[in-house]
């Protein structure tokens, strides 16, 4: 809905979605070609490649595509029972935290997340202060960051990039 509500009222932006697999890439995808059915009009945005204004990429595969705004899924939830499994494919393993990285500076002017996950459940790092070291602290720290930013609460954003920069105090010299 979001990707239509885009075309239908800034179609001279491009837009790019990035998901955090190939699965809700392809379910995006899915969703999309339905919700495009009833909107023809609308067919341009989509399939002028010479325009280059449109993409859904998973993690792995937005290096080096970039897009005015991208729409950021972050969709991993609780499963039936309610737990919360601290599971995010490849933004889990290692270099996760690069992902991250790059799906997140894939925008030349604005980034919306879409997420599902409780934030402070993502990792411990927060709630004890600790500086991010595993991919799930940093996308726990990017999500608390763009939270802060969107509240307008610019001096709790200051002191979540304050926290990525804290020099290791096992450093030495």
């Amino acid at each position: 809905v979001a990707v239509m509500q885009h075309v239908k009222n800034t179609p001279d932006v491009s837009l790019g979605v990035a998901a955090f697999s190939e699965a809700q890439a392809r379910e995006i995808q899915d969703q999309l070609d339905l919700l495009r059915r009833d909107a023809r009009q609308h067919d341009e945005f989509f399939t002028r490649s010479d325009l280059n204004r449109f993409f859904i990429k998973s993690l792995e595969n937005v290096q080096g595509d970039e897009r005015d705004w991208i729409l950021f899924s972050t969709t991993f939830g609780r499963d039936g029972t309610g737990r919360f499994m601290r599971r995010f494919g490849a933004l889990g393993m290692k270099g996760g935290e690069r992902r991250l990285n790059v799906a997140t500076s894939r925008a030349r002017d604005k980034v919306v997340i879409f997420s599902s996950m409780p934030i402070e459940e993502i990792s411990d790092a927060h709630r004890q202060c600790k500086t991010p070291l595993r991919p799930r602290d940093f996308l726990q720290s990017y999500l608390l960051y763009a939270s802060a930013i969107s509240e307008g609460h610019l001096d709790e954003a200051e002191a979540l990039l304050n926290r990525l920069h804290r020099p290791s105090s096992t450093r030495i010299a």
